[in-house]
């Protein structure tokens, strides 16, 4: 659905478009947004310095979510209970290691923004932000709908908001 407002308290996944096609692994760029306003929320990712070297980006930048030309898709996965939060989340979230996990790199998968996403959203999960316990099945729900709203392609119809089924 569309809306021209966040929601100050959501946790949301956030998929930005790279321009890519859709059999593409880095079409989207994914992070974490917590709108602080009902028009900007903090950015919360892994950001590429080079193809092989990633920071977390501190501190987070406020992005104005509902008018950015390149999200395709914010998806509700969880909800803060106070605002004083924001800053809990950022600070659990920046522990993060910013490597591949032994099981997903005995699968030759590389560190990047998604493989932090999936990270966060397990960490999210075992602190009781959010309760997402299968990361695959958001995963997918998030890219569904990313790929029916790709910014890059002359299809996107904007800023588009849904609640995840499969993350609460």
């Amino acid at each position: 659905m569309t809306s021209s407002s966040l929601i100050v308290g959501d946790i949301l996944a956030a998929l930005f478009s790279r321009g890519r096609t859709q059999d593409d692994d880095e079409q989207f760029h994914w992070t974490i947004c917590l709108p602080t306003t009902t028009t900007t929320a903090k950015k919360l990712h892994a950001k590429g310095v080079t193809a092989t070297n990633f920071i977390f980006e501190s501190p987070p930048v406020d992005i104005r979510l509902p008018t950015s030309r390149t999200v395709s898709v914010a998806l509700k996965i969880g909800t803060l209970n106070n605002q004083n939060a924001v800053d809990a989340v950022i600070a659990l979230l920046a522990t993060i290691p910013l490597v591949t996990p032994p099981a997903e790199a005995q699968l030759g998968i590389q560190f990047n923004c998604l493989v932090w996403f999936r990270q966060a959203v397990r960490c999210l999960h075992d602190n009781g932000y959010l309760h997402c316990p299968d990361v695959g099945a958001l995963e997918a729900e998030c890219r569904k709908y990313g790929e029916a709203n790709d910014a890059s392609f002359g299809s996107w119809k904007g800023y588009m908001y849904f609640v995840a089924e499969s993350s609460k």
